[in-house]
């Protein structure tokens, strides 16, 4: 399962907020950015077997962690 489309790197990530909700004073709070290791090539293979639409842009952009708005720019399809 991805936790978030890997943008950037081909690795999900996800977000940590560490803190106090509703601090009305200077709080202090935390933020993490975590990678995780997954299995690219599983996800592609349901995206495929669901009949997702653009299921190869979807593909180039998991594999590479570029949006699917610049592959035609840069010759990925």
């Amino acid at each position: 399962m991805n936790v978030g489309n890997p943008l950037g790197a081909p690795v999900p990530s996800y977000v940590i907020l560490e803190g106090a909700a509703g601090e009305v004073a200077d709080g202090r709070f935390g933020v993490q950015f975590m990678r995780v290791p997954d299995d690219i090539e599983a996800e592609i293979e349901s995206t495929f077997a669901s009949g997702m639409p653009e299921a190869e842009a979807h593909a180039i952009e998991l594999r590479t962690g570029i949006y699917r708005g610049a592959h035609e720019v840069l010759g990925l399809r």
